[in-house]
C-alpha cells in the first residue's frame, strides 16, 4: 500500500512538473474578453454576469448563437480543444453526408461491412448489427474500446447478455467501429482523411490535418480519434443541423430530426431529463424551451446544446488535458453546474430571466 502511494504521488508530482512548465496549461484560458452582438439580447450588463458566472466555473470558452449570427462569446472561442465525446455528433455529420452521397446504408449489417476485432472475433448474432443500431448505441457488442471511461467500463454488460437493437449501452466500442466503418465507405484509409474531407470541409476549419488523431489501444483494431474543434466551429456544427432542412445538399432531408428523436432513456439518474438519440443527447424541454432540444456532449463538462424551435446554440468549452491532474485539481466543473450555467443563459436569451432549475 506504502509503495502504490509513494508511486501514485510520483507519478502526480511528475504530471505538476509537466504542467507547469508548459506541457499543459493549468490555467483556464488563455483569454478573457467579451464580444456580444450589435443588438439585444445581451447588453454589457447580463454579457459580464455571464462571464463573471463561465469564470467561476473554471470554462475555457462560451458561445451563444441565435438565428444564424453569434450574439455573446467569452475566453479562447477560436482556439481548437479536445472536444472529447463530442466527435459523436462530429461523426453524425459524417455519417449523414456519406447516407446523402448514396455510399453507406444504415441498414447494413456488420457481417455485410466484413466488421470484426481483434482477439475477440464477433459470433453471428452480434455480426446482425446494423450501422443504424451502432448509433444509437444498442449494437449488443460489449467489448473493451479504445478511449473508454472507467464509468464505461464498470457498467459495461456482461458479452450475450443483450442482443443487438434490445439494450441502450453508451458503448465507446459502438462509436469506435462506427469511425472504421465511415472510412471504409468513403474509401479512406483512416477516419482522419474522413473527418477532413466529410466535416471540416463543410464547417470551414483552418488546418484541418491537424484536427485529428488517432487513438488505438491494444484491445481493439477499431481505433478513437481525438478531434480538436474551437467553440466557434462548434458553433457553426451546430448551425449545420439546424440548417438542413433549408440545404439538404449537405444532409439527407430529415436528418437532423431523426437523430436527435428519443431512442433511449438515460435511467442511470433518477429525474433526468436526458435521452439518447442517434450520435446525440435529447434534453426534455428545460429553461424556456418549449419542446426536446439536442446536445453533444465530452468529458469535463463540455457542451453544444441546440434549441432548434428558437434556433439558440450554446457551446461551452473547458481545457481537460490533463484530464488526470485537472480532477484531482478540481479544475473541471460539475456537469450539473455546467448544464445549469447554459439553462441560465437559455433562460436569460428566451425569457429575460437569467435563472434555471438544475437538469437533475
Amino acid at each position: 500500500m506504502h509503495k502504490k502511494l509513494l508511486f501514485s504521488s510520483a507519478a502526480l508530482a511528475v504530471l505538476l512538473i509537466a504542467a507547469v512548465g508548459g506541457r499543459y496549461a493549468l490555467r483556464p484560458r488563455d483569454h478573457d474578453g467579451i464580444s456580444t452582438g450589435p443588438s439585444p439580447p445581451l447588453d454589457s450588463k447580463s454579457a459580464n454576469l455571464i462571464a463573471r458566472d463561465a469564470d467561476r466555473l473554471g470554462s475555457a470558452s462560451v458561445v451563444v448563437a441565435q438565428n444564424g449570427r453569434i450574439i455573446f462569446g467569452w475566453g479562447d472561442v477560436d482556439k481548437p480543444t479536445d472536444i472529447r465525446s463530442m466527435r459523436k455528433s462530429v461523426l453524425n455529420l459524417v455519417i449523414g453526408r456519406l447516407v446523402a452521397a448514396h455510399k453507406l446504408n444504415l441498414d447494413a449489417t456488420l457481417a455485410q461491412l466484413g466488421i470484426d476485432d481483434r482477439n475477440f472475433a464477433l459470433n453471428a448474432i452480434e455480426r446482425t448489427a446494423t450501422v443504424r443500431q451502432l448509433m444509437e448505441a444498442r449494437s449488443g457488442i460489449y467489448h473493451l474500446a479504445a478511449r473508454e471511461t472507467r464509468s464505461a467500463a464498470k457498467y459495461r454488460p456482461d458479452r450475450g447478455d443483450h442482443a443487438p437493437g434490445t439494450f441502450w449501452y453508451y458503448n465507446n466500442w459502438d462509436f469506435n467501429a462506427l469511425e472504421t466503418i465511415a472510412a471504409q465507405a468513403a474509401g479512406d484509409a483512416d477516419y482522419c482523411r474522413t473527418f477532413v474531407r466529410y466535416a471540416a470541409s463543410a464547417l470551414q476549419i483552418a488546418d484541418p490535418q491537424s484536427r485529428c488523431e488517432r487513438q488505438e489501444e491494444s484491445n481493439s483494431i477499431h481505433a478513437a480519434h481525438v478531434i480538436r474543434m474551437t467553440a466557434r466551429e462548434l458553433a457553426r456544427l451546430c448551425q449545420v443541423f439546424l440548417d438542413e432542412d433549408r440545404k439538404p445538399t449537405v444532409l439527407p432531408r430529415g436528418w437532423t430530426q431523426w437523430s436527435t428523436r428519443r431512442v433511449s432513456h438515460f435511467d442511470f439518474i433518477s429525474d433526468s431529463k436526458f435521452y439518447y438519440g442517434r450520435l446525440f443527447w435529447v434534453v426534455a424541454p428545460y429553461a424556456g424551451a418549449h419542446g426536446d432540444s439536442f446536445m453533444m456532449r465530452g468529458v469535463g463538462s463540455q457542451y453544444a446544446w441546440v434549441i432548434p424551435e428558437d434556433r439558440l446554440i450554446i457551446v461551452h468549452l473547458v481545457r481537460t488535458k490533463p484530464l488526470l491532474l485537472r480532477n484531482r485539481l478540481g479544475l473541471i466543473p460539475d456537469d450539473n453546474d455546467a448544464w445549469t450555467f447554459g439553462g441560465r443563459i437559455a433562460s436569460f436569451v428566451l425569457r429575460g430571466e437569467y435563472e434555471a432549475r438544475r437538469l437533475y
